[in-house]
């Protein structure tokens, strides 16, 4: 019998409430990421699990948020009538004002974008993601094709974004590093919450969900974290300006990013490297 219950979490001075149901169970006794390819073990960042860091040369991030700005702007005017002579992304929430258009957007974008919508800043974000790591990488591909996501999270919508994870709960997205680049709408309401440190917890010091076990009433392909040594997660929202990026390890706890402004959207630049 399912069991449901509020699982309570610490994101910086807010605390933010799920609705569990389904089973837990304790982790592996492991250390997983010291099996693995550790992408951050050279790096004075390693303990904390992630960095924030200057991005891009200012005209090639104003470049790329512009190229953002107008494949939204033209992928909203195939699905809606709506006037977006004044579109931007952080108040994109009142130009896509239903959930129904906000979920052919997002099914529009599916797993990710392929890097050949980035053209020449594909390169340059995987230049710069480089020197920071100090690791040869290429973006990611899956065995499918490189790509980059674009992430949408609306104000006040739990649903927009998935719950703490740790993305190597799913096999393909191992020995990996993981960016954050804001966008727009990104501040300590909105921004990418992480657990510093999370990466080197053994797993039996998690409680982590069941396969089918939901989360705010949906089941999601990663694994939820519900707690460490039977406490509410402790996570903090790093929280880049604009034209700086967060690059952290996916072994660490992160996600459950709600979104706390009343009338911003954040939108964010989110890219997975595996070594070269």
């Amino acid at each position: 019998m399912a069991i449901e219950r509020d699982i309570l979490t610490k994101i910086g001075n807010d605390t933010v409430t799920y609705r569990l149901n389904g089973d837990t169970v304790k982790g592996s006794d492991a250390i997983i990421i010291n099996n693995e390819v550790n992408l951050i073990g050279d790096n004075n960042w390693f303990e904390a699990g992630y960095t924030i860091a200057p991005f891009l040369q200012p005209a090639d991030f104003e470049g790329l948020h512009q190229l953002i700005v107008n494949y939204f702007t033209n992928l909203i005017s195939q699905h809606s009538t709506v006037d977006l002579s004044n579109f931007t992304l952080e108040k994109y929430h009142h130009f896509v004002d239903t959930d129904d258009l906000h979920d052919i957007i997002i099914k529009t974008m599916g797993r990710g974008l392929h890097t050949d919508l980035l053209g020449h800043y594909a390169g340059k974000i995987a230049d710069r993601v480089q020197q920071i790591s100090g690791t040869p990488l290429r973006i990611a591909d899956f065995d499918i094709f490189p790509m980059f996501n674009v992430r949408i999270v609306r104000p006040l919508k739990p649903s927009d974004n998935n719950p703490p994870h740790k993305d190597i709960y799913i096999d393909r997205l191992k020995n990996a590093l993981n960016i954050y680049a804001p966008l727009a709408g990104s501040d300590l309401k909105s921004s990418l919450p992480i657990m510093p440190g999370s990466h080197l917890l053994n797993e039996n010091e998690l409680e982590l969900t069941q396969q089918g076990t939901l989360v705010n009433g949906r089941a999601f392909h990663v694994t939820t974290v519900v707690s460490v040594h039977n406490q509410p997660l402790q996570m903090e929202r790093p929280n880049p300006a604009l034209n700086e990026v967060m690059v952290f390890t996916p072994y660490a706890i992160h996600g459950g990013g709600f979104n706390l402004n009343e009338d911003l959207t954040r939108f964010s630049l989110e890219i997975r490297f595996v070594r070269a």
